[in-house]
């Protein structure tokens, strides 16, 4: 049994992102462990300068979501003026400020989700963690800084209701808190016939989570440095489930 810390996440545009190289920017369909950690971060003030305390964050949590409302795709094609020729990291200033008739155009292509609902629950690994789960749950309730659902472009437009469960499995945790929200009243229209879990069984096993495992993904959103944007591979358990209870 585990103490967890739970919220929210619901907007009408949301990104999470998977490895993006070139021009497309695809979105997986629930948050990486990476986009959860960057809300945490935000919430608590922790810039993207402090190395260490992303370090200890990243191995000091677990993370798990729910997926309520998967949501639909929508794909954004985007063309963008940039300075001509090679510079590395031109501010925004520099564009501006540059020969308006020396500049070029680079294509992208992304993709977001529309109407995507889930759940997340935190859980610590280490005692060492930077922040234990009430003072998370007191910066996602006052942030430090501006929360997105994994771009700028996309902030939350529901309050995170973080609340934080003691001695459940991960199961029940979110059980619980669906209960609490009372969703029906936001959503009446959400369609919560199929439910799906993804989770990291780290400090947590079968028992902790309450629910076997049906298949293991692996992910890489493993922060394992800020400074250089690198991520490592992270397994993550995988478990679905009908509103009888069926597979």
């Amino acid at each position: 049994m585990t103490d967890f810390l739970m919220f929210q996440l619901h907007g009408p545009l949301a990104a999470w992102g998977d490895v993006a190289v070139g021009e497309y920017r695809p979105s997986l369909g629930h948050p990486s462990k990476s986009a959860i950690q960057g809300l945490l971060a935000a919430a608590m003030g922790v810039d993207r300068e402090s190395e260490s305390t992303h370090q200890s964050m990243a191995t000091g949590y677990g993370v798990g979501v729910c997926i309520r409302s998967a949501g639909d795709r929508l794909r954004d094609y985007h063309t963008t003026q940039v300075p001509d020729g090679r510079h590395s990291h031109a501010s925004r200033k520099d564009e501006l400020t540059r020969d308006p008739q020396r500049l070029n155009t680079i294509l992208s292509q992304r993709d977001y989700l529309t109407d995507h609902y889930c759940q997340v629950a935190v859980w610590r690994c280490d005692e060492q963690s930077p922040f234990s789960l009430a003072e998370l749950q007191a910066g996602l309730a006052i942030p430090e800084f501006t929360l997105c659902l994994g771009r700028k472009s996309c902030p939350p437009d529901l309050p995170l209701n973080a609340i934080i469960v003691e001695d459940l499995t991960l199961k029940d945790a979110f059980h619980h808190y669906h209960e609490a929200l009372d969703t029906q009243m936001i959503f009446p229209i959400l369609d919560d016939s199929h439910t799906v879990y993804v989770w990291q069984p780290d400090g947590l096993g079968a028992e902790g989570a309450g629910m076997t495992s049906s298949m293991t993904l692996t992910r890489q959103d493993q922060l394992t440095s800020r400074a250089r944007w690198q991520f490592a591979d992270r397994q993550e358990c995988f478990y679905s489930e009908s509103n009888e209870g069926n597979h």
